[in-house]
């Protein structure tokens, strides 16, 4: 059995060529043809300097974003992704932008002053130089789930996989 945990897209080719048999990535809706399994879910926060003027606050207003230098990371990256779509939805943006390749050079930059970034909470590791605050008055959590084309879902291997992924499921996304 081969289970792939990865981006979005390159997961579900993976999953649609029948190269792997599950896959586990961030998935917020159905796809047609599989069936998914949600396992896990997480939200996405703020990373700030310490001493920035936001980091003060108890919770972030996605207005607070205004007027601040976004650390971003490169195109396909879900959590990126899902950050920007909620900010344009509110026509909210920063004062500029800097593309950051990884989660790690992004954690460094806010560590060097550079701006502020999002990770998801999972994701975040302490420094005493880094403040984490959850936003408030806006949806942006993501969903993990396992998903298995329907095709292979009746296989006694990819049934005996999610009876012992059974306690760590959550439901079935519809």
């Amino acid at each position: 059995m081969k289970v792939i945990y990865g981006s979005n897209r390159n997961a579900l080719h993976l999953l649609q060529a029948g190269e792997v048999d599950i896959g586990l990535f961030v998935h917020n809706s159905s796809t047609p043809g599989f069936s998914s399994f949600l396992c896990k879910e997480d939200q996405i926060i703020a990373i700030i300097p310490e001493s920035n003027r936001l980091s003060h606050n108890e919770y972030l207003d996605a207005e607070d974003i205004k007027g601040e230098v976004l650390l971003c990371r490169e195109k396909g990256s879900i959590t990126q992704d899902i950050f920007e779509t909620e900010m344009r939805k509110r026509d909210i943006e920063p004062s500029s932008r800097i593309e950051i390749g990884s989660r790690e050079a992004i954690r460094e930059g806010v560590i060097q002053g550079l701006g502020i970034g999002v990770v998801t909470e999972h994701e975040h590791n302490h420094d005493e130089k880094i403040v984490a605050k959850k936003f408030k008055n806006i949806d942006l959590s993501m969903k993990y789930s396992f998903v298995v084309s329907n095709e292979r879902l009746g296989s006694r291997l990819i049934q005996a996989f999610l009876q012992c992924t059974e306690k760590h499921l959550m439901q079935p996304l519809q």
